[in-house]
């Protein structure tokens, strides 16, 4: 241990000192350790670490005087800030001098909000997310053992701009220096840098506007921080380190800081430093304005795909304003991702449905159409959430398929739990394949079985029966809903409906499908009446009317329909009534009905919205909507139904 924390706390109890010193996250590493994380590195011309403490020192002369002549002492901390919290949790920069990088992202971070007027509790907070450390810090090839200076990074976000943390992950080591995908797109860039020399005016813009950006000396006795108001009273020199400036408290006479050490030091990772102490107020720099600010928004009638990986974990992939796939994933809290920006060359998405699955339950794999028809995979292949491991492949370029027809249907689903299986539609209505088996290749389906084409706007849904036989449906333009299966040699058609007699389904119907016991196939449409149909295979077809059977209410016109089966014999199915209420219909021995919304007394769905349902560990629903602001909302149960709204709650 290369601080000695008993001689500080010594040394404070002798003087009464107004601080508080003890063992940090801090104090358990090495010098070495310590060191690098102090890397705010002055460029040639600009003051050294004593001519910074000389400045203060003179200058905080004025500053008392005109304390002195306040009839009343200022104060302002951006936590709470007419009931509202700007500033984002506390970050870590690990054993890396990216400590510029963290305190200039951590006053931009704040001044979106502010600009927005967008605290973290408000409901659109999720929208703005925080700038990407890393991209700043190595963009330019710096490691972690360079440092940096606060000028340079201001002009980086006034010049090119940053994106958000979530398409370059910060990692706290060193990292590859490029930029994301398409990331014009997700930019932000400040208007511009202002220099901040006078305690009167750091303290008018923090008021006025907002948090600043400073770095100051720190000495050894600054690493056993535990509270109070920071002076330095003992130990050696170790380096320059940036915060970033969130308020001052003129009867403290001290500033508040934002640190990126972790909740381990300091209080909880904030700190007070006196007035002209360690050259914290030699200067300062403001964030003045915005150019371009980018938020994460849903487009309005967003699609949606998503599964759950790992058994528990939640991935839901969904269509930003800017038609980006972003991935909204639950491990043990809510993180945003935007995809397109993290996969090296995968376009923009058009405007047609999702699909997706896990590769043995663990890997993700999303497929979307660009708007020339092509069929898109992005797959995931990593350890973690940091990894590069998003990548982008045009499936349509591989294997000289045809192309889908705009809007097109799709389903996916794995072989064997590895093996792809994508189907879509193409301009003739005919059911394309694109299936992986260590390569891509493409099948026309309905041309080997010669099944008549589907309606325009029909979906598409499917499934493996035991795994290991594919089963696709779509809706005929006679209104019938069709089977499209492999028998392990050939593939075959069916027309359900004319076998059963079933009414015929809407050319706006939503269709879905489970595979009940593993083998067994069930089918879900809305009927003209707004009934939910069902066809099911029990060494025949049969045809069902589930809305009946439950007394439920009928289907409002051009919902969507999803369902997914659990525990083997159990099915949920989901859609939207009239006036956007969701509803579940469940199989468990008998049917029954419950209308989701009213239960949990979440907002209606839009009339447009999609709809996505699986089970969390098999067996607990999550369903997944859009409302009309926009916002993507969670149905989930656990052990009684609850709702939350995913896009308005921050996302790490």
């Amino acid at each position: 241990m290369s601080v000695d924390v008993a001689a500080i706390v010594s040394v404070l109890e002798a003087i009464g000192a107004a601080w508080q010193a003890g063992e940090t996250s801090q104090t358990i590493l090495s010098d070495h350790a310590q060191r690098v994380r102090l890397g705010c590195v002055p460029e040639p011309g600009q003051p050294s670490a004593q001519e910074r403490e000389r400045i203060s020192q003179i200058r905080l002369g004025r500053h008392m005087r005109a304390l002195a002549a306040q009839t009343a002492p200022g104060a302002v901390d951006w936590r709470n800030h007419d009931g509202g919290n700007y500033v984002t949790p506390i970050k870590d920069q690990g054993n890396c001098g990216s400590c510029v990088a963290f305190g200039v992202s951590a006053a931009v971070d704040a001044n979106m909000r502010i600009t927005r007027g967008l605290p973290l509790s408000h409901p659109e907070a999720g929208i703005l997310q925080d700038i990407s450390e890393a991209q700043l810090y190595f963009r330019n090839g710096r490691t972690c053992a360079d440092g940096w200076d606060v000028p340079p990074a201001m002009s980086y976000c006034q010049g090119i701009g940053v994106v958000p943390e979530s398409s370059y992950p910060y990692t706290g080591k060193d990292q590859t220096a490029y930029l994301p995908n398409d990331y014009a797109q997700v930019i932000t860039r400040i208007s511009q840098v202002r220099t901040l020399t006078d305690h009167a005016d750091m303290k008018s813009w923090l008021e006025q506007h907002g948090p600043l950006v400073t770095y100051f000396t720190v000495y050894e006795d600054f690493q056993a921080y535990r509270g109070g108001i920071y002076t330095h009273e003992h130990g050696d020199y170790q380096g320059l380190h940036c915060v970033c400036v969130i308020g001052y408290d003129d009867s403290r006479g001290a500033w508040l800081c934002k640190n990126q050490w972790g909740t381990g030091w300091g209080e909880s990772g904030y700190f007070w430093i006196q007035y002209g102490q360690c050259g914290i107020d030699a200067t300062m720099w403001a964030v003045d304005g915005f150019d371009v600010l980018y938020s994460a928004k849903p487009s309005a009638a967003t699609t949606l795909t998503g599964f759950a990986v790992h058994g528990s974990a939640s991935r839901l992939y969904y269509l930003g304003e800017e038609q980006h796939v972003h991935e909204l994933g639950w491990n043990t809290g809510w993180y945003q991702s935007d995809v397109t920006t993290r996969a090296t060359g995968a376009p923009r998405v058009g405007r047609a449905p999702m699909t997706g699955f896990a590769v043995d339950g663990n890997d993700s794999r999303v497929y979307y159409l660009t708007d020339d028809g092509s069929v898109h995979e992005l797959w995931w292949s990593g350890d973690n959430y940091w990894d590069n491991g998003w990548h982008a492949t045009n499936l349509t370029a591989v294997t000289g398929a045809d192309r889908a027809r705009p809007g097109s249907g799709m389903c996916s689903f794995g072989i064997g739990g590895t093996a792809s299986r994508v189907y879509y539609i193409s301009a003739d209505g005919h059911i394309h394949e694109l299936s992986w088996s260590g390569n891509w290749y493409h099948g026309d389906v309905s041309a080997l079985t010669g099944a008549p084409p589907a309606v325009t706007g029909s979906g598409l849904t499917g499934f493996a029966i035991n795994g290991s036989s594919p089963c696709v449906y779509y809706i005929g333009e006679e209104g019938h809903v069709h089977e499209l299966s492999w028998s392990g040699q050939t593939w075959r058609h069916l027309d359900v409906s004319a076998l059963t007699g079933a009414p015929f389904a809407t050319a706006a119907s939503g269709i879905a499908s489970v595979a009940y016991n593993g083998d067994s196939p069930r089918v879900y449409y809305i009927s003209a009446d707004g009934h939910v149909r069902e066809l099911s295979w029990s060494n025949g077809w049969y045809a069902g009317d589930v809305t009946g059977a439950t007394g439920a209410g009928p289907a409002a016109v051009g919902t969507a329909v999803t369902a997914f089966g659990h525990a083997g014999s159990n099915i949920w199915i989901y859609y939207l009534a009239e006036g956007g209420n969701v509803n579940e219909l469940g199989w468990q021995g008998n049917w029954f009905h419950n209308d989701l919304t009213a239960i949990t007394q979440s907002p209606p769905a839009a009339p447009v919205s999609a709809l996505q349902a699986f089970g969390r560990d098999g067996t607990n629903p999550r369903v997944y909507y859009q409302t009309w602001d926009g916002h993507l909302h969670e149905l989930f149960w656990e052990s009684h139904w609850g709702q939350a709204d995913l896009t308005g709650m921050p996302t790490g």
